[in-house]
């Protein structure tokens, strides 16, 4: 068996024309025999959501490799947690969770276990900011290029996936790049 993985921009850096694209595209990608998907279940929706929902039609799915994060932060979060109502949806305990504190993990853990766990990434990542998004989430100095300072390149928006692909490039695996126009 293969371990797929399949990561990228949130469904906002997309138009609805792009979307249409890479659910397409990602459905060519888990097309293979024998393969299962590992992704990041972002709460940003978008690529990680998309490739689970199209796993789960092909049969490439398995909770096992679906990595999600516990707080939205990049490091990992340290919280107390006083009784059951305050722990978050996404911290699984096997014993006792509420009346002290716990690590949630963060973006970078969860990239970092989709990294170990992929045996090939594809990143697929919008070539451009759809119009109306926000003028204070790009970088000025690029002018109308996108930037994402994770692989320093202007060819794409910014995402969090490059950092996971160059980590598992840094393992000695293969990463796909797919920029979407």
């Amino acid at each position: 068996m293969k371990v797929i993985g399949v990561i990228g921009n949130g469904e906002d850096k997309f138009t609805p024309k792009q979307a249409i694209v890479v659910k397409d595209l990602i459905r060519n990608i888990l097309s293979e025999k024998d393969i299962k998907l590992t992704s990041g279940h972002s709460w940003r929706k978008g690529v990680d959501i998309w490739a689970e929902e199209i796993a789960k039609e092909v049969g490439a799915y398995d909770e096992s490799f679906i990595f999600s994060p516990q707080t939205e932060n990049w490091p990992d979060k340290k919280v107390f947690i006083l009784n059951e109502q305050d722990i978050p949806k996404t911290h699984h305990c096997w014993d006792k969770c509420y009346g002290g504190w716990h690590w949630l993990d963060g973006y970078q853990s969860r990239n970092l276990k989709i990294a170990d766990a992929a045996d090939i990434v594809h990143v697929i990542v919008s070539a451009q900011y759809p119009i109306g998004y926000p003028p204070n989430k790009k970088f000025p100095q690029f002018g109308d290029k996108p930037f994402c300072y994770h692989c320093k390149k202007t060819n794409h928006v910014k995402s969090g996936a490059c950092y996971t692909a160059i980590k598992a490039q840094k393992l000695g695996k293969m990463a796909i790049w797919h920029i979407i126009e």
